[in-house]
């Protein structure tokens, strides 16, 4: 899956919504309304995210869309998410191709990594992998960690690009050092199954926990395959079990991807008929620890 996100002064943002010396909200829209960029930008975060007011996309936008047309690299990438996403605001292609490029013109990665997708997936362009390529590593080279996955993705299936696993490899591990989640769980697949680079079941087991923790669907699946086949961990079914049941509730309400889906269902029916009843019992026991370790954080 490709990725692209719209970004927010979140830290700003909170900042002003904790901090009781930093100005009321009304003194925060009053200074927006004069046409103060920094004011409106943390006045969109606020309604981007409903951070002491009503989540609102409406609000936002015409927020994110003042500060764009006064020249803000960070509201114009927004404006572009607004507009391909169809939130706040009708959705529309062009439009967003015109404020994502806006965006990119003052080196603003996000956009840069975002006009990669648009021409990845032929949005509002012609589908043209090369030119999402060339978008990509444009992002990648300032520091952009979804386009370094996306990169990887490109290496990996051979989008506009020979393919080559080595070069994958490589691309995703830079953007799973940043704490990319599916980049993680690409770089521990490519390594467990020796794919451009030396297998490491134990080195691939550790990333798989890394994207797991940020509950990366096929990671936490294939801790439980790892268990299952004693790769990378001793072999272990009643904590395969686990992991690949808590996969299986994760996507149970999925209704895209359904190749992952039904294939974690039946490595999970596969394994049940393998376990005795007693097994099966301690599994959903450690299914239920698993999932509420995922839903707070915690999960290793």
């Amino acid at each position: 899956m490709r990725f692209l996100h719209r970004v927010v002064w979140l830290a700003l943002v909170l900042g002003v919504a904790l901090n009781a010396t930093e100005p009321s909200f009304d003194e925060l829209l009053a200074k927006a309304k004069a046409g103060d960029v920094a004011s409106q930008m943390i006045l969109a975060g606020r309604y981007d995210n409903g951070i002491g007011v009503r989540r609102n996309p409406k609000e936002a936008f015409k927020w994110y869309e003042r500060a764009a047309k006064a020249g803000d690299a960070l509201a114009q990438n927004n404006i572009g998410c607004f507009y391909l996403n169809g939130e706040g605001v009708r959705q529309d292609f062009p439009k967003a191709l015109e404020y994502f490029h806006q965006a990119a013109a003052n080196n603003q990665k996000d956009a840069l990594c975002s006009l990669g997708l648009m021409h990845d997936n032929g949005l509002g362009v012609t589908k043209d992998p090369v030119a999402a390529n060339d978008w990509y590593r444009k992002a990648a080279e300032l520091g952009d960690a979804n386009a370094m996955h996306n990169l990887g993705l490109s290496y990996e299936t051979g989008s506009g690009v020979a393919p080559d696993k080595h070069v994958a490899f490589a691309w995703f591990e830079k953007a799973a050092q940043l704490g990319h989640a599916a980049a993680q769980g690409r770089a521990g697949y490519l390594l467990y199954n020796g794919e451009g680079v030396t297998a490491d079941p134990v080195a691939a087991l550790n990333w798989y926990r890394k994207a797991a923790a940020q509950g990366d669907v096929e990671s936490i699946a294939n801790i439980g395959l790892a268990y299952r086949d004693g790769r990378g961990a001793q072999v272990d079914p009643v904590e395969a079990y686990a992991w690949l049941d808590v996969a299986r509730f994760i996507t149970q309400r999925w209704q895209d991807n359904m190749q992952t889906k039904w294939g974690i269902r039946r490595e999970l029916d596969g394994l049940r008929k393998t376990l005795s009843p007693a097994q099966v019992k301690a599994g959903e026991a450690r299914t239920r620890i698993l999932y509420e370790k995922l839903k707070s954080g915690s999960l290793n």
